[in-house]
């Protein structure tokens, strides 16, 4: 009889921790900076769901797209994942690697727009909208004060800016090019809705009512000619982390980047800086990039599903959107609070502010260019270093756009 109650009680031990087990999640991200931001999420999260252990998995940004798919691949994938917004989300979902979240009751907190950018062709949401971005330049308000310059309100004004403080030895731009993705995501793709007419501009060249290799298009290349003079000596070598130092030193004046950096920024000691939209040249109508850049994905092989779904709906909830704008300065809940949230850092109200009366998109090269090959996004990080160095001139650059999309590219 003692025998026996120790068998059952050893078999309780054994359904107890398969029960602690099935309560631990992992979220993978492309976001490794955002450690400290998670641990806040996850503390709030566990003051409802004590039961929950959540474990950030993050992955190095340029490396995330390719090591998901291989995770998801061999069966070791996390059982819920930052989403692509736009094609690249749209093929791990038709393939099978993302569950099907169109009848969750948390989707009903977003409406048809934001959804979209994580839904199929068909219209089944593969990501629950999560976090949206801005971007813009970031500038040093002491050397604007110091040399008397306004902050630009037309492109020929920021090239104006740019030149007065090359002039007085000053970088006017710390990018570099050496992490390519900045040069395009920050650079090109914060440029690019202003020239090509924001969205209705994008699409007209997505459904063949514009080419590739419009003057719209070879305007954005323009812009970035432009700014080749204004970038840091040796500018290929410089990576984005030693751009970031390079403006919070104050050794440059001005930095195209996105809203995600400003906790950084607040840290920087002795860093007077603020925040302004992407000038449209004179008579041009100012677009804004306000991008769709992180849904939550949850793995149908996952096992752990009831967990995953309770995590992903609580990031909506009032107390998890809260949590979100708290613990992610720079980074815009797409849900609906019952509430609205209040944001407090200037620069956080700046970015905000941006989309007042513009038309406002998600970047360039997300919603179709992605997926084949040569992408739109590889296509487009060529031409601009192309441009930059003087290699191809702005039509040459829009042309090889143009025949590389049309290697693949359907209307």
């Amino acid at each position: 009889m003692k025998r026996a109650r120790l068998i059952v009680f050893a078999v309780m031990v054994l359904v107890m921790a398969g029960s602690v087990a099935a309560q631990s999640i992992t979220v993978g991200s492309w976001r490794t900076d955002d450690v400290a931001q998670w641990r806040g999420l996850i503390a709030d999260f566990n003051k409802a769901y004590p039961g929950i252990q959540v474990k950030f998995d993050p992955t190095n940004p340029p490396d995330y797209n390719a090591t998901l798919r291989l995770q998801l691949e061999s069966g070791t994938g996390p059982d819920v994942f930052y989403a692509r917004s736009g094609d690249v989300g749209k093929t791990l979902f038709k393939d099978g690697f993302m569950l099907d979240l169109s009848a969750e009751a948390f989707m009903g907190k977003f409406d048809a727009a934001s959804k979209f950018f994580w839904q199929s062709d068909d219209g089944r949401s593969f990501g629950m909208p999560l976090f949206a971005i801005s971007q813009g330049i970031y500038y040093n308000i002491k050397l604007f004060r110091d040399n008397k310059i306004d902050v630009p309100k037309t492109w020929e004004d920021l090239l104006a800016a740019a030149k007065k403080l090359s002039s007085k030895g000053i970088i006017p731009f710390a990018n570099g090019t050496k992490d390519e993705w900045d040069i395009n995501e920050v650079v090109f793709q914060t440029l690019a809705p202003t020239y090509v007419g924001g969205a209705a501009g994008r699409k007209a060249l997505e459904s063949g009512a514009k080419k590739w290799n419009d003057k719209a298009v070879v305007a954005v290349f323009q812009a970035i000619k432009d700014l080749a003079p204004y970038l840091p000596r040796g500018y290929a070598a410089v990576d984005y982390n030693s751009s970031k130092v390079m403006f919070q030193l104050g050794k440059a004046a001005m930095m195209f980047d996105g809203s995600w950096t400003i906790p950084e920024h607040m840290k920087a000691a002795g860093l007077e800086y603020g925040v302004f939209a992407a000038p449209a040249p004179k008579g041009m109508k100012q677009a804004q990039v306000f991008h769709a850049d992180t849904g939550m994905a949850i793995n149908p092989k996952s096992k752990n599903i009831a967990a995953a779904k309770t995590f992903v709906a609580w990031l909506v909830s009032d107390e998890g959107i809260a949590s979100v704008a708290e613990n992610f300065t720079g980074f815009f809940p797409m849900a609906k609070a019952s509430k609205a949230i209040p944001f407090s850092n200037p620069a956080v109200k700046s970015f905000l502010s941006f989309n007042d009366g513009r038309d406002t998109d998600v970047r360039f090269s997300w919603t179709r260019l992605n997926t084949g090959n040569p992408s739109g996004y590889d296509l487009i990080t060529a031409s601009t270093i192309a441009v930059l160095g003087g290699k191809r001139t702005p039509q040459q650059a829009a042309d090889d756009f143009a025949a590389g999309l049309a290697k693949w590219y359907t209307y």
